[in-house]
């Protein structure tokens, strides 16, 4: 029986948190194997012990039960042990539904700064609708794709990411644990609104919250096309999409900032409670209520016009 989305285990870990290199390489170990993978995809329906997964893949049974603990460690599957005619057997089953790496870069520029970067499709959440995503190369998935390609590995690739409603999420490392004196936090990636093909006059409402509390809201005047972007690819037709505005938002003790011009003092830096957080999350979207919903194009490196991905930059004050 298969389970519902509320119950999947979902874990997400990061190339910039120490803390997380032991998983991480343990995950990479247990997906090294194609036998493993064929354990997985026999464990999707319904759990199994080891003598049926040996028997439905004809491989030998010390040969499973030697991967079976590698997924097990990975935390892929769950083992169980159940009463049998003869003493127990191990019933195995799904154990993480999806698990993601984020590749953050982490640098430092300066004494009075730290920077990390984040792939535009290294999100840990989405809820959005009419979405696709595309790299260098063409789509990842597109706007009738399955919502389950939202989740699929290969979105770490992604260098545009397009919807026309709802959130994404992105996890980033709390580094204001490493030094209580930065209290300034900023958000700074290229983005514009979702039109068909492209229209210069299309606004839409994207607002942006850190921690969940609302920072900003910003009116994208429109979807910009007609000529090609400085870093998009030339497969990506000149009618569609090309290139969107790099936008900063920024929150410190004073109250918040768009493109380092003060908009409102709705909200201090303390209100992000830092201090006691695991990790800042910069959500992105449009409110159900908003008077634009125009839908959103957000911009790797390599697409648009800036070659940056999402930056997050801790600064001391002025």
């Amino acid at each position: 029986m298969k389970r519902s989305l509320e119950t999947e285990n979902i874990l997400h870990y990061s190339t910039a948190n120490p803390a997380d290199e032991l998983d991480i390489c343990r995950l990479g170990r247990a997906l090294s194997v194609p036998e493993r993978i064929k354990i997985l995809r026999a464990l999707q329906d319904r759990p199994h012990n080891i003598i049926e997964i040996s028997t439905m893949l004809n491989i030998p049974l010390s040969s499973v039960s030697f991967h079976i603990g590698v997924l097990e460690e990975a935390k892929l599957i769950r083992v169980e042990y159940k009463p049998a005619p003869k003493g127990h057997m191990k019933l195995c089953s799904i154990g993480t539904i999806i698990s993601s790496v984020h590749f953050t870069k982490v640098k430092e520029v300066e004494e009075s700064e730290i920077i990390v970067e984040m792939p535009v499709g290294c999100y840990s959440q989405c809820n959005v609708s009419k979405a696709y995503m595309a790299d260098e190369q063409g789509f990842i998935f597109r706007e009738n794709a399955s919502p389950y390609m939202l989740f699929t590995p290969e979105r770490i690739k992604g260098q545009i990411f397009s919807f026309q409603s709802g959130y994404v999420v992105y996890s980033f490392p709390n580094l204001f644990i490493l030094n209580n004196q930065y209290r300034r936090l900023s958000f700074s990636f290229e983005c514009c609104s979702e039109a068909p093909y492209y229209r210069e006059n299309w606004p839409s409402d994207i607002t942006i919250w850190i921690n969940d509390v609302e920072i900003a809201t910003f009116c994208s005047p429109g979807d910009f096309g007609g000529k090609r972007g400085n870093y998009t690819p030339n497969y990506w037709e000149l009618n569609s999409t090309q290139f969107g505005l790099l936008k900063k938002f920024t929150i410190d003790d004073s109250g918040c900032y768009i493109d380092d011009i003060f908009d409102n003092k709705n909200h201090v830096f303390d209100e992000l409670k830092l201090d006691s957080s695991k990790q800042i999350e910069l959500k992105i979207g449009m409110k159900e209520d908003a008077k634009h919903i125009g839908g959103i194009n957000i911009f790797g490196k390599n697409f648009g016009n800036y070659p940056q991905n999402i930056l997050m930059i801790l600064s001391k004050p002025d």
